[in-house]
């Protein structure tokens, strides 16, 4: 083979290599979590799955198989949030006939004056396994105002007492506290407002949330710095936990 014939083979071959290589790299690189939506739709698409994007940005993929032991580990920004709702004793409201039941067309809610006997909501739920372990647990109740308010400073103060217990522990008689106020100003009858809590997952170094624990809740009314008129009806209560997995090994 003559010299010149070998030289434009090898040119040919590096150029078919660098083809191969531009070819490769973008496959690659639309696998990893920092690319842009438009690039992992074009990456499954080009695999044979259909996939799309809804108006709030989540990605939605038809057929995608994923294999491995569970559970499946997240991490970094992958880690996602998960609401949950409690388990309300009702029967403890049945007995007492207190708080009082209120409704307002077919919605319905728990009125909460301040202090009163019985005037108290209890709740519980289990703490899943798929929350990462290491991430504060929020809470937050929905409530209306029963009573148009007239001054700018009304506000409405909730205390949440809270406990775990887990496999194995003894349960005791002493709880966590904190508080939430909500300053609602003037507003109109029937309005909705929320309160916020944030319950410290290892506010006991030595026994702190786990997975597969049940926490118990308590929720009253507590005075406020500027008091409304008549009372919040509590309809709605929900616990948000950050995961990092899915699957459980074992039923447990």
């Amino acid at each position: 083979m003559k010299r010149g014939q070998l030289t434009i083979r090898l040119a040919i071959t590096f150029a078919v290599l660098l083809i191969l290589i531009a070819g490769v790299i973008p496959v690659f690189s639309s696998i990893n979590t920092n690319l842009r939506l438009d690039d992992c739709l074009d990456y499954l698409s080009k695999q044979g799955y259909v996939a799309y994007a809804d108006p709030q940005g989540i990605l939605h993929v038809t057929g995608l198989s994923i294999s491995g032991s569970p559970p499946l580990e997240l991490e970094g920004d992958a880690k996602s949030w998960i609401e949950f709702r409690p388990d309300l004793d009702a029967t403890k409201i049945a007995r007492n006939t207190k708080p009082t039941t209120i409704e307002r067309g077919i919605a319905y809610g728990y009125s909460l004056p301040i202090g009163g006997e019985d005037e108290e909501l209890f709740y519980n739920i289990c703490v899943p396994g798929r929350w990462d372990g290491d991430s504060d647990i929020h809470v937050h109740f929905h409530a209306w105002l029963d009573t148009a308010q007239d001054e700018i400073d009304d506000a409405v103060k909730l205390q949440l007492d809270w406990k775990h217990v887990g496999d194995g522990d003894f349960v005791s008689d002493t709880y966590n506290t904190i508080t939430d106020e909500e300053v609602v100003g003037i507003a109109e009858q029937y309005k909705v407002i929320g309160f916020n809590f944030d319950i410290d997952y290892d506010i006991d170094a030595e026994d702190p949330i786990e997975g597969d624990d049940t926490i118990f809740f308590r929720i009253t009314r507590v005075a406020s710095s500027h008091e409304i008129v008549g009372e919040p009806v509590i309809f709605h209560a929900g616990v948000i936990f950050r995961c990092d997995k899915y699957g459980n090994p074992s039923y447990d």
